[in-house]
C-alpha cells in the first residue's frame, strides 16, 4: 500500500512539473528556466525537484523523449519492409497536428536538442529496409545520403507547415512531401 501511495505522489509530482515546464517554455527557452520557477509554479519544494531531476534541462529531455517514444509507437504500426512512404509521412503530420503545442515547444524553437537527432534517426530507420530493397542500384553510401536527405527534408517541411499555422491538412502535407521526395528518388529506379 505504501508503494502505491509513493507511486501516486511521484506521478503527481512529475505531472505538475511537466505542466510547469510547458507553461514556462511558452515564456522563454529552456536554458533560461530555473528550478525555482518550476517549483513555484508546481507548488513543490526544490528538494522534491532534485529527487527526480538534476536540472530543468533534465526534465525537458525526459519530456522530449516521451514525445519521441510516442511517435515511435505510432510509426511501429507500419511494416519496415513494405512501408508506404506517403502513409508514414501522413501519420507523422497527423501526430504533429494532434500534438501541435508540444511539437512547437520541443522541436521548433530556439533550443533544439537531441530530440532532432532522435527524430531523424527514427525516420531513417523506418525507411532503410524498404528503400534498400527498392533501390538496389544504390550503394550503402548513397542509401545513407538518401536517408539523410529525406528525413531532414521531411523535418524541414514539418517545420515550415508548423510555422505557417498548419493550414493544410495532414493528408495534403503527406502527399506533398511524398511527391517531392519520390520525384527525386525516381532517378534511382
Amino acid at each position: 500500500m505504501r508503494d502505491k501511495q509513493k507511486d501516486l505522489r511521484v506521478r503527481y509530482t512529475k505531472s505538475v512539473l511537466r505542466e510547469s515546464m510547458l507553461t514556462k517554455l511558452k515564456e522563454k527557452p529552456v536554458h533560461r528556466i530555473t528550478v525555482k520557477e518550476l517549483c513555484e509554479a508546481a507548488g513543490i519544494n526544490r528538494g522534491t525537484f532534485y529527487s527526480h531531476y538534476t536540472d530543468p534541462i533534465d526534465l525537458y529531455h525526459e519530456m522530449e523523449l516521451a514525445l519521441i517514444q510516442e511517435l515511435h509507437s505510432v510509426l511501429d504500426a507500419f511494416s519496415e519492409t513494405d512501408a508506404d512512404y506517403e502513409e508514414i509521412i501522413t501519420e507523422i503530420f497527423r501526430y504533429v497536428a494532434d500534438n501541435k503545442e508540444q511539437y512547437m515547444l520541443f522541436f521548433h524553437g530556439e533550443f533544439q536538442s537531441a530530440g532532432w537527432c532522435e527524430l531523424i534517426t527514427l525516420l531513417q530507420n523506418k525507411y532503410f529496409h524498404s528503400w534498400s530493397a527498392k533501390y538496389t542500384r544504390l550503394s550503402d553510401s548513397q542509401t545513407d545520403y538518401l536517408l539523410h536527405f529525406t528525413s531532414n527534408g521531411t523535418i524541414g517541411i514539418l517545420n515550415k507547415w508548423a510555422e505557417s499555422g498548419m493550414q493544410e491538412s495532414p493528408e495534403d502535407m503527406g502527399k506533398l512531401t511524398s511527391d517531392l521526395m519520390m520525384s527525386g528518388l525516381d532517378t534511382f529506379m
